[in-house]
């Protein structure tokens, strides 16, 4: 346990990725695996089941590439819709959260690799690339050499998906929590208003045909059941936080971050409006 933790409550310190380099601000552990799961399943129904959202189909002897593939939930679920032919590759700065090789598809090839440095032999290979929720992990400067290096390894006429979450649509504390992120972020050198400028980075690479839609999750009562299971997807986000916002002296303890958190649960559910947008954009070579 780090001892700046310790000073501020019982809370355990989470396990992080240690890539060099790496900036990432949520953990790498079986509790975030956890919340990877649910959160996949949650994207994927407000995209409306879809998977794949470019006008494409993936044929036998395609390329998949999953840049920050995390538990590979998105590429597992994707295996189950196409043929055993189509290779199904997946990247992370950490390996902990890949399943063993004796659960996942022989069409899968997981490596530990960064998305702004990509192996030289995939210039032109991969015929749908599909990264979601990097905010929280590149730099502000790594963004332009990311997209360059997707673009490279994307075959002639292949595809790019992204998805992005943008700024929390609420009150008064889920502005707190946002500012908390916000100034976590920053001091890693991340900038949480990238997505604002996503689809201008996108063409700037040098992709064409891009099209970009805005998605609302809603956090409100409104919304019935859908709008729990949201909120609870927000508070699982924020809570993986928990222990680096004590860590770097963001808040004075976990009694007031908890009171923090548990202000913002209720004003979410009783704010009409109240909702995460996401950006959702794909583009071609």
């Amino acid at each position: 346990m780090s001892a700046s933790i310790s000073n501020h409550s019982a809370l355990p310190e989470r396990r992080r990725t240690n890539f060099p380099g790496a900036k990432y601000v949520l953990p790498s552990d079986e509790i975030e695996g956890r919340r990877l799961t649910k959160q996949h399943g949650t994207i994927k129904r407000l995209l409306d089941d879809k998977l794949v959202l470019p006008p494409m189909l993936l044929s036998p002897g395609d390329k998949v590439l999953d840049s920050g593939t995390g538990t590979t939930v998105w590429l597992s679920d994707l295996a189950t819709t196409v043929p055993e032919t189509v290779e199904l590759h997946g990247i992370d700065i950490e390996s902990y959260l890949f399943p063993p090789p004796e659960d996942h598809p022989t069409n899968f090839k997981l490596s530990v690799a960064n998305v702004t440095n990509l192996p030289i032999e995939w210039s032109d290979t991969f015929t749908l690339i599909n990264q979601r929720l990097l905010v929280g992990a590149l730099k502000r400067t790594e963004w332009p050499v990311a997209l360059s290096e997707l673009y490279r390894v994307t075959k002639p006429n292949g595809w790019i998906q992204l998805l992005e979450a943008t700024h929390w649509e609420g009150g008064q504390a889920t502005n707190q929590m946002a500012d908390l992120v916000r100034k976590l972020c920053g001091s890693r050198g991340i900038d949480v208003d990238v997505p604002l400028s996503l689809e201008d980075l996108v063409k700037d690479a040098g992709f064409r045909n891009v099209h970009a839609t805005e998605y609302k999750m809603v956090l409100g009562k409104s919304a019935g059941g859908i709008g729990a299971q949201h909120r609870e997807f927000m508070m699982d986000l924020w809570n993986g936080l928990k222990d680096i916002l004590l860590l770097t002296g963001l808040v004075s303890s976990e009694e007031d971050l908890s009171a923090l958190l548990n202000k913002a649960e209720k004003e979410m559910e009783e704010t009409y409006g109240a909702c995460l947008p996401f950006f959702v954009l794909y583009g071609q070579k």
